[in-house]
């Protein structure tokens, strides 16, 4: 079995809304180095809040590099740490 880890690299909460930072997988996910993963908070249909967090292909300066959701984005919860857990990676600050 790969030991797969997680380097946090920026905080890039400030670009947008909610909580987004970049991470460096090792081995890459996907084929992706890096990763962006967002959460926030939206309102459903019937307008009660909704946690999603979302992963998404990006380069080591935060920028994303393609808007489709990578598998392990989730709803109902706000927690990018975790998403990045479900898919078997260690989390390294």
């Amino acid at each position: 079995m790969t030991y797969k880890v997680a380097y946090s690299v920026k905080d890039t909460s400030d670009d947008s809304s909610g909580y987004s930072e970049v991470f460096m997988c090792c081995p890459p996910y996907l084929g992706e180095s890096y990763v962006r993963v967002s959460a926030t908070t939206n309102l459903d249909l019937q307008d009660k809040p909704e946690n999603e967090t979302y992963i998404f292909p990006s380069n080591k300066k935060g920028e994303v590099t393609s808007w489709t959701e990578l598998p392990g984005s989730a709803r109902g919860i706000f927690d990018p740490e975790r998403v990045l857990e479900n898919i078997g990676y260690d989390i390294c600050d």
